[in-house]
């Protein structure tokens, strides 16, 4: 026994692991480092397998008829538009600051820009709105369905800055195939700029979305607190396990943690078979669109936890292998709840971290993390109330238990115990940073946002770490995803 570990088989603060574990996880028959390169080629093929995933079946989906028609208005976009005209309605009218609220909705394409003009129509800048179109259409050489929108748009304009109505009358000047064009092109947008011609010299804001702005003013201040109060715990966590008080609970043995990596192979290999599989029985795009797609949805983000039977199949024992994963049961559930929210409370500084590297990341790609967005927020926009019950339940239940079973149990296990040689702050470092990077990647945001994610998950490795359970990592899990997708609903709905 090293120095630096203690007599009871704790670790000292500079300690390494002690590697005290029964005898039959030890095994008579090493792995073969054949066998640990194979696992790791699977694992790494898999996971730039599922990086490149949403992008080639949806090109290999059929297009819909739809899809020779003009580019529409991103859903990530409407939400931005509508919380800027809630934003808008909080301020004085005319305010400097609310100018700034037009470049929110461009993106450097013709649909950006023509949103953008609607905006500003909509807030009563018809000078702001007639520059934009300009822009709009010396740019980006519209095509011949941009042109109608052009068209319409300016009619738009035109009215929007005729007089007020008498009282009774409603003309907006927009024929119906006008009014038509941007319902289908801009969506709300074209909603707005309808509203705008038939309501000239007007810029009355609906009081819902003035309660959305402020409901998301006072999310980010909540935020604000949570983000400091986690600070204050990761820097009391970080100072308790300094001076000994806390100790890490993990004890990775060697024969052990090749299978743990086997068990991440088969969790990839399994959620890209399903993956594909569901997608060729309904495209991605009506997964949550009820009946049997709703089914299909559910069993395609249950069915990777069947990687478990690996274990089975290598008939090794299921009792030492769920207790290297994490999945035992605490001594107190209360307890490890807590812990959950104070690591999800920890995780905030940490993604302020990763989103300040994904803002260094996205200026050397050319790409900003506010262009990230995720799939479930189109199902958020589109759904019913059971759709995005499903959403939340799969978000909030299913997803953090698969996902930290395979991810801070398994993959993080592995890499704990083939790293314990450097040491126990660097085995620590260095496993939390690989598996939390893999765990970014492999979700749909994309590159520019994943040291944001990254941030979080490490602090849901240092949950695994100090408690040994999963029980703490899958609350915080829990808590986050709830959280967003509440947002989401809030936010989009």
């Amino acid at each position: 026994m090293g120095p630096n570990v203690k007599a009871d088989g704790r670790l000292g603060r500079t300690g390494a692991v002690n590697l005290r574990y029964s005898a039959s996880m030890q095994g008579s028959n090493p792995e073969s480092p054949l066998r640990a390169a194979v696992t790791w080629l699977i694992v790494l093929v898999g996971v730039v397998v599922m990086i490149n995933l949403d992008g080639w079946l949806s090109e290999a989906a059929p297009p819909e008829p739809s899809a020779a028609a003009g580019a529409r208005v991103a859903t990530t976009t409407e939400m931005v538009g509508k919380l800027s005209l809630g934003a808008f309605g909080l301020m004085p009218s005319g305010s400097q600051e609310m100018k700034g609220l037009l470049g929110s909705v461009q993106d450097g394409s013709f649909i950006g820009d023509a949103a953008a003009a609607a905006m500003a129509l909509r807030m009563g800048e018809q000078a702001d709105a007639r520059r934009l179109l300009d822009e709009a259409e010396h740019r980006s050489s519209p095509a011949p369905d941009d042109l109608e929108l052009v068209r319409a748009l300016r009619v738009a304009i035109d009215a929007g800055s005729r007089e007020p109505p008498r009282e009774g009358e409603r003309s907006s000047g927009l024929s119906e195939s006008e009014q038509t064009t941007l319902r289908d092109r801009l969506g709300w947008f074209g909603e707005q700029v309808i509203w705008a011609a038939e309501n000239p010299g007007s810029s009355d804001v609906p009081r819902e979305l003035t309660l959305r702005a402020m409901g998301l003013v006072g999310f980010g201040l909540a935020g604000i607190l949570g983000g400091i109060i986690g600070l204050g715990w990761l820097i009391a966590l970080l100072i308790l396990a300094y001076t000994g008080r806390v100790q890490s609970a993990l004890r990775p043995p060697p024969r052990a943690s090749a299978l743990l990596l086997e068990l991440f192979a088969a969790w990839i290999v399994i959620h890209i078979a399903v993956a594909v599989g569901a997608s060729l029985l309904v495209p991605r795009d009506e997964r949550l669109g009820g009946g049997f797609s709703l089914v299909l949805t559910l069993l395609a983000a249950t069915l990777p936890i069947t990687g478990l039977v690996w274990v089975r199949l290598r008939r090794e024992n299921w009792g030492e292998i769920r207790r290297e994963l994490g999945i035992n049961a605490p001594a107190s559930w209360p307890r490890e709840i807590g812990i959950g929210f104070l690591t999800w409370l920890s995780g905030i500084p940490l993604l302020g971290i990763g989103l300040l590297l994904s803002f260094i990341l996205g200026a050397l790609l050319g790409t900003s993390p506010s262009e990230a967005s995720h799939p479930v927020q189109e199902a958020i926009a589109e759904g019913s109330a059971v759709q995005r019950l499903v959403l939340l339940f799969l978000a909030a239940g299913v997803a953090p238990i698969i996902e930290e079973i395979f991810f801070r149990g398994a993959l993080y296990g592995h890499l704990r115990a083939v790293s314990n040689r450097w040491g126990l702050v660097g085995s620590i470092v260095v496993s939390a940073v690989v598996s939390s990077s893999i765990f970014a990647m492999i979700h749909p945001q994309g590159i520019t946002f994943a040291p944001v994610l990254a941030g979080l998950a490490i602090a849901f490795c240092l949950a695994r770490e100090w408690r040994g359970s999963l029980v703490a990592p899958m609350a915080a899990h829990a808590m986050n995803n709830a959280t967003i997708v509440t947002l989401n609903i809030f936010l989009f709905s």
